[in-house]
C-alpha cells in the first residue's frame, strides 16, 4: 500500500528506506511502484550526493606567502643538482655549516 502523495515524498521515502537498507525489490512493493522506478531514483539520489553545493561560495585562492627557504632557493637547487641522491638531512647540514 503505498503512501505517498507527491514524487517528493516518493523519493524521500525510497531514500530512507534504501538507507535502513531495504533491498529495491521490498521499496517498490512497499510504495507501489515499479523496480525501474526505485533503480532511477537511488540512481539519481547517488549522482546528485556527488555534485559539490552550489549554495555555499568557494573557497578563495590564497596568495603565495615566502617561506624560510626562499633565501636559500639558489643553494639548495645548486646542492641537488650537483648532488642528486642528496638527503634532506644532508642539504639541512650544509645551509647550517
Amino acid at each position: 500500500m503505498s503512501n505517498w502523495t507527491t514524487r517528493e515524498d516518493l523519493i524521500h521515502q525510497v531514500v530512507t528506506l534504501h538507507g535502513q537498507g531495504r533491498s529495491r525489490r521490498a521499496i517498490a512493493r512497499k510504495l507501489a511502484v515499479g523496480r525501474n522506478t526505485v533503480r532511477g531514483i537511488l540512481a539519481a539520489h547517488a549522482k546528485g550526493r556527488e555534485v559539490p553545493h552550489t549554495v555555499l561560495p568557494a573557497k578563495p585562492e590564497r596568495a603565495p606567502r615566502a617561506t624560510k627557504l626562499d633565501v636559500h632557493k639558489t643553494r639548495i637547487d645548486k646542492l641537488l643538482a650537483e648532488y642528486p641522491e642528496i638527503t634532506a638531512q644532508r642539504v639541512f647540514e650544509e645551509l647550517k655549516g
